[in-house]
C-alpha cells in the first residue's frame, strides 16, 4: 500500500507501483579553454525527480483528481509504503498525466512525476 499524504488530502494505492524512474538533476558548468582543454564541474545536486507508473481500473482512476488538486496546490506531499524506503519522503508533485489503455474500457495508466528540491548552499 503507496499512501500520499499532504494538507489537502490524502491518497492510498493498494498496489506498489507497476516501476519507479528515479533520476537526479545537476548543476552543471563547462569550461573550454583556449588550449582546447574541456574542464566539466558538477557543482551541485539541485533536484530528484521520481516518476511512479501505474495501471489502475477506473474506480482507482477517481485519484487521478485528487493528485491533481494537490500539484495545483503546491504543497509537499508525505510519501510512504514504497518497497524501496529510501524513496519515502516528501515531494512536491510535478506532474500527473493519466491515459485510458487501448482496447480496456475499464483500465487506466498512470504516472506521477515527484520532484524534491535542494536549495544551494553558498
Amino acid at each position: 500500500m503507496v499512501l500520499f499524504s499532504s494538507t489537502i488530502t490524502d491518497i492510498t494505492f493498494t498496489k506498489q507501483p507497476d516501476s519507479i524512474v528515479r533520476g537526479i538533476e545537476s548543476n552543471v558548468e563547462t569550461y573550454t579553454f583556449a588550449s582546447g582543454d574541456v574542464k566539466i564541474l558538477n557543482k551541485y545536486k539541485s533536484a530528484d525527480r521520481l516518476t511512479l507508473n501505474y495501471t489502475l481500473t477506473s474506480e482507482a482512476f477517481a485519484a487521478v483528481n485528487y493528485l491533481n488538486d494537490i500539484m495545483d496546490g503546491q504543497v509537499n506531499v508525505s510519501v510512504t509504503g514504497l518497497n524501496d524506503t529510501n524513496l519515502n519522503t516528501s515531494y512536491l508533485i510535478s506532474s500527473v498525466n493519466a491515459n485510458q489503455k487501448e482496447a480496456y474500457d475499464d483500465m487506466y495508466e498512470l504516472e506521477i512525476t515527484l520532484e524534491r528540491k535542494y536549495d544551494r548552499l553558498i
